[in-house]
């Protein structure tokens, strides 16, 4: 039986309003239709705003918006799925807190559904393999999984923004605090040139045509009385036969200079020999890690006597990129290193014989010219063959 008022039946009116809630599926979100979620259950918003229940729930977990629920007593069905699920999908399911699920799971004596793994501590000796190989061959070696490399590695590491956020902040600081009838200190003045495109230090020398001249007066100003055995026998003697060769190497490099053609001699020994020296210094364990002592001490001599505000040496290690851990796969399936079918590695390594050890750089208040330059390379390659000299009469 059908019923009719004012012309509009029933049938009419329900059909209306089934309509006006189908129109209401994947429309848009009004603003305040999405001021009521986690305000009101649900399937409550469901039903005013004329959406399925599933849309109101997969907008609200986009928008991270909660919905609070009273606390209730545990029901038998909710205790029975203790145990069953991870606490954190039983959360979800249940609307209840992580933690409020895993307190009532202990008290009842229901163990976890995955056991908690106890991580082994990171040695100093792993820590300092980090990066050193593709994480993939470290975690086999360490007996790890990838992603806690990346993880480690992560940690331990300075994030650059961070890092350059601190460094402004402090320059500002130092700014704030300075008078401007006072000097800028020398920490200003390298955190303007590393923040900033200022210059204030200059490098000595960038190429090999420019470190020649270090070399080249080193070899001049070492001298000719100097007692490589005396040298050789305070040393171990695996690298006695490398005195020797390094001996023979000086004499022809220094007849060379006196000829007024050292560029053949660089040819005839591939490379500096400062770059020989410091590599014999590195395998003999002996004074310095790195064989870099004598330098310091020479750049100090330097600061004092070209009146530099400043100096910073930088030792620089040439690696080739290709050393053992760079492995390739043959044609029957097996792993082999490329040391056994290239001599790339070794070539690249005697290469970096023609590239400075180290760099300097110097900063001056008063300025530096292109003709300071030239003589702190003369002034330097003197104060290393004298401080190289005293060096060795202390091991």
């Amino acid at each position: 039986m059908t019923f009719q008022v004012s012309g509009i039946t029933r049938e009419t009116t329900i059909s209306a309003v089934k309509q006006r809630k189908k129109r209401r599926w994947g429309a848009s979100w009004t603003l305040a239709e999405l001021r009521q979620l986690g305000r009101a259950a649900d399937s409550v918003l469901a039903r005013r705003t004329g959406r399925t229940i599933g849309e109101v729930v997969a907008m609200r977990e986009k928008r991270r918006v909660g919905l609070p629920t009273p606390d209730r007593r545990w029901s038998a069905r909710e205790v029975k799925m203790l145990g069953r699920y991870n606490d954190a999908e039983l959360a979800r399911r249940l609307r209840r807190g992580k933690g409020q699920v895993r307190r009532q799971r202990i008290a009842l004596g229901i163990p976890a559904l995955l056991k908690r793994k106890h991580s082994r501590r990171w040695t100093h000796a792993e820590q300092k393999l980090l990066g050193s190989m593709p994480d993939c061959l470290l975690a086999t070696r360490l007996k790890r999984s990838v992603r806690a490399l990346v993880s480690r590695r992560y940690y331990t590491q300075w994030d650059d923004a961070w890092l350059l956020t601190v460094l402004r902040r402090e320059f500002c600081l130092l700014q704030k605090d300075r008078q401007p009838e006072d000097e800028k200190s020398l920490t200003e003045v390298q955190l303007e040139e590393l923040l900033s495109n200022s210059k204030a230090y200059y490098s000595v020398f960038k190429r090999g045509d420019t470190f020649r001249e270090v070399d080249e007066e080193f070899v001049r100003s070492l001298p000719s009385s100097f007692k490589w055995t005396s040298f050789a026998n305070r040393l171990p003697k695996a690298v006695r036969p490398q005195v020797d060769s390094l001996q023979k190497f000086a004499t022809k490099y220094r007849r060379a200079l006196e000829k007024g053609n050292p560029e053949l001699m660089l040819v005839e020994k591939c490379g500096f020999f400062l770059v020989s020296l410091l590599r014999l210094l590195d395998n003999t364990g002996r004074g310095s890690k790195d064989g870099m002592d004598f330098v310091r001490d020479a750049l100090d001599e330097l600061k004092r006597k070209a009146r530099l505000t400043d100096a910073i040496v930088i030792a620089k290690k040439i690696k080739s990129g290709v050393g053992n851990e760079f492995l390739l796969a043959s044609r029957d399936g097996e792993t082999i290193q490329l040391g056994q079918v290239s001599r790339i590695a070794d070539e690249l390594i005697q290469a970096a014989v023609f590239f400075p050890p180290f760099f300097l750089f110097i900063y001056r208040r008063s300025g530096i010219s292109d003709a300071d330059l030239h003589a702190v390379r003369k002034q330097f390659g003197k104060l290393l063959a004298g401080e190289f000299v005293q060096w060795t009469k202390n091991l």
